[in-house]
């Protein structure tokens, strides 16, 4: 019932992506993130599988059906890093996020304002439930969090 706003909301409060070995909710949002940053509706967003033998297959497909065949772009298999460490995965997102902040000063200091589009919000959405997360989830906002105040 509420798919469409659940998946926007999904990428509008989020500063990357770390993925695991899922189903096909997993690859539909993937997917998602893999589209919004192809088309740079998003930028210095990473899309992080966490899981190389899970998901090298599929990397292998993306390579060889949809690349080579011309079906996305050269590079765009570049798009998608992949580790099999949990703290690769947020270093990777807390890289870019420094990137983002970087970019986002330069260009407040030379006057050019960055798109809304590429600016994510993290502030919760209003009238957001409650919500238990998993352990993982917990894991990588506190190392998220260690990251901004310099720990």
């Amino acid at each position: 019932r509420y798919f469409f706003a659940r998946k926007t909301m999904f990428v509008k409060y989020a500063c990357g992506f770390i993925v695991l070995p899922g189903g096909f909710g997993t690859l539909d949002e993937l997917f998602e993130a893999l589209t919004l940053v192809q088309t740079q509706k998003v930028t210095t967003f990473p899309v992080v599988l966490v899981g190389s033998e899970y998901w090298a297959g599929l990397i292998d497909w993306i390579g060889t059906a949809l690349e080579e065949e011309g079906m996305i772009s050269p590079g765009d298999l570049d798009l998608i890093d992949v580790t099999d460490s949990p703290e690769e995965a947020v270093q990777i997102i807390k890289n870019a996020e420094s990137t983002r902040l970087a970019l986002t000063a330069a260009n407040t200091a030379s006057g050019a304002r960055t798109p809304a589009s590429q600016q994510p919000d993290h502030s919760p959405p209003p009238n957001a439930p409650a919500k238990r997360r998993s352990q993982i989830e917990v894991d990588i906002a506190r190392r998220a969090q260690e990251g901004r105040d310099g720990s």
